[in-house]
């Protein structure tokens, strides 16, 4: 057995099944039995590392535990023959719960419905081809991450290059060995949620745990889109402490980092489950409250407003701060950078007007030229 590194990730190459396992549990990232040049480089080019991301260092080593073997996840096989259907059945039903599709269509279908976490597709199916039905799972976000294990007769390197190309988890040919179907489903299902893993690690704020900024600006996109085509709502409300100057000043930094932690918690207490917060950076936090016109947030505001003030930082230093509300409200116009914006603008005019209180700006679209500002109480 041979080990080909790819600045940092493992490949693991030879001919006996066992060690090749043996390596995968070892920490290498992907293996392949006898693999022609072309093959060979299709992996590699899987495995070059993407581009630094700052928020996010991977550690050298292992992949993490799981879901591989004791932890069941969920296989979609999607296989035009019943017979094959019911082998792949048998082989993963020890280890693994199964859903089974005999088209393409049907596949990529179940697969937005039920969300696997991996899916086997056969490459020539009926109708639509593997090929096709990856691109479509691969174009829609929700099954975008869920690894795709090409399966063929076909032993055409051509067609196995084809599928790691465009973003195949691995290729598959039949006949294969139960034991190497169970490595090669696990290798991907542990890929996977290192993957998870490491996406959650760079759109979590660390202090907090809430999400952070990336996080805001993907899920800000989204929630804008599904306003606009549902034509309902969306509001945003900009929370920042006041006095964090003070409280560093006074009671030292790690006081500043008790009380933006207890604002984030106070935040997360008032929260429905269709609402969402993150730090925006610094001692600013930003809420979408989605469904929720200017007032319904004005409102929501208001009340975490006063929820803050019976959180004490020290004995005479309550926990306050300013908020900025600013709506879409069913019109087809105004952006998430708009809505944003109002927001900011609604929580600058709080600040200047004293701090402690809510303002609210216009709804982004609308005709109202006039802000509102709820006073200290």
């Amino acid at each position: 057995m041979h080990l080909v590194c790819s600045m940092g990730p493992v490949l693991a190459i030879g001919s006996e099944l066992p060690t090749l396992e043996a390596a995968v549990l070892a920490g290498a990232h992907d293996f392949a039995i006898d693999p022609d040049g072309d093959e060979l480089l299709a992996r590699l080019r899987l495995l070059a590392p993407a581009p630094v991301d700052p928020l996010c260092h991977r550690p050298a080593g292992r992949l993490p535990p799981g879901p591989l073997l004791g932890s069941r996840a969920r296989i979609l096989v999607v296989e035009d023959d019943a017979d094959v259907r019911g082998l792949l059945r048998d082989l993963l039903g020890d280890a693994h719960d199964t859903l089974e599709a005999e088209s393409a269509e049907t596949g990529v279908e179940l697969a937005r419905r039920e969300v696997p976490d991996a899916i086997l597709l056969d490459v020539f199916l009926p109708g639509m081809d593997g090929f096709a039905a990856l691109r479509l799972l691969q174009e829609d976000p929700a099954t975008a991450s869920i690894p795709v294990l090409f399966l063929s007769a076909e032993t055409d390197d051509r067609a196995r290059v084809r599928g790691l190309e465009q973003g195949a988890a691995d290729f598959v040919v039949k006949p294969f060995s139960t034991a190497e179907l169970l490595a090669r489903v696990d290798k991907a299902l542990r890929a996977a949620r290192q993957g998870e893993h490491l996406r959650a690690l760079a759109e979590t704020d660390a202090l907090t745990g809430l999400p952070n900024f990336r996080a805001l600006l993907a899920r800000l996109e989204e929630e804008v889109k599904r306003a606009h085509r549902y034509q309902h709502p969306l509001s945003a409300v900009m929370v920042d402490l006041d006095d964090l100057k003070t409280i560093n000043d006074r009671l030292g930094h790690a006081a500043g980092n008790r009380a933006i932690v207890a604002l984030a918690q106070t935040i997360s207490a008032e929260l429905r489950e269709t609402d969402f917060a993150a730090r925006y950076g610094g001692d600013e936090f930003v809420l979408l409250l989605p469904h929720a016109v200017a007032e319904q947030a004005w409102r929501f505001a208001e009340r975490l407003r006063r929820d803050m003030s019976g959180v004490r930082i020290s004995e005479d230093m309550p926990l306050r701060g300013s908020f900025g509300v600013a709506s879409l409200e069913r019109t087809p116009e105004g952006s998430a950078e708009a809505l944003l914006r109002a927001a900011d603008a609604a929580l600058y005019r709080a600040k200047r007007e004293g701090r402690n209180r809510v303002c609210v700006e216009p709804p982004v679209g609308g005709t109202n030229e006039r802000g509102a500002s709820v006073p200290v109480s």
